[in-house]
């Protein structure tokens, strides 16, 4: 196909907050552009407002719909996005980041079904028979250098408690002489320590100067329908 309008229909971008999510979308959104496809991304809050390829749901989702060619949605967007795909009869795109079971997927054929892993698809696609599906896993682009052999940091991706942050407080003040750098996810409440050899960083798109930087990924989640932030970090050259 050489020329296609598509339109992300989603909660957030990576200008608001980054997670796997919106780095899933971000990687999608790259991967259209490269094809020559024009983008557009409706989104419930927008920061950075020199992006023009962002939309505010609130400025109205009419003109878009009409625009485009086929909608692509995820996570809470899913209802809103396909009551409007409906109405202007536009085929629209689930992707599905977890193996949580959405009743507006469930019950609405329409729906084509993009499962991020074969662990999603094996527990999701009993009750999404009805429904067009792939197993796509996520696009990841080589955005990071060559990390210092000489690094001995351990890196930690979002503290939240699901995430392993009790554990990783832990830990960090069981070893004293060994540095940590924790990068702040995208939700949840981060669990962070007050210790001299913990390094907290900000919620950022540019995690590659602290991947750089350690020698090994700390990752205690309880639950991963994929983990992505394990393969970059393998990619990377990490333990």
């Amino acid at each position: 196909i050489c020329n296609m309008n598509v339109l992300f229909h989603i909660p957030f971008y990576t200008d608001y907050q980054v997670s796997g999510g919106e780095m899933t979308a971000a990687d999608l959104v790259r991967c259209c552009e490269e094809k020559g496809w024009e983008v557009r991304i409706l989104v419930a809050i927008i920061k950075d407002k020199s992006d023009k390829r962002l939309f505010q749901v609130v400025g109205g989702t009419s003109e878009h719909y009409q625009w485009c060619d086929i909608v692509i949605t995820h996570l809470g967007s899913h209802g809103q996005a396909y009551n409007n795909a409906k109405f202007y009869k536009k085929p629209i795109i689930c992707y599905l980041h977890n193996s949580f079971r959405y009743a507006v997927v469930q019950s609405r054929r329409e729906f084509n079904v993009i499962y991020n892993s074969k662990f999603t698809q094996n527990e999701l696609q009993p009750f999404y028979e009805r429904n067009r599906s792939e197993l796509i896993h996520p696009i990841l682009y080589p955005r990071f250098r060559e990390r210092n052999k000489e690094a001995k940091a351990v890196l930690i991706i979002n503290s939240n408690e699901n995430k392993g942050g009790k554990q990783y407080c832990e830990i960090a003040k069981q070893m004293p002489k060994q540095n940590f750098i924790i990068i702040k996810g995208g939700y949840g409440e981060q669990i962070i320590p007050d210790l001299p050899n913990v390094e907290v960083v900000e919620n950022c798109i540019d995690i590659e100067k602290y991947i750089i930087q350690s020698h090994t990924l700390l990752m205690l989640s309880r639950y991963e329908s994929y983990g992505r932030t394990a393969v970059e970090c393998i990619l990377a050259g990490l333990k």
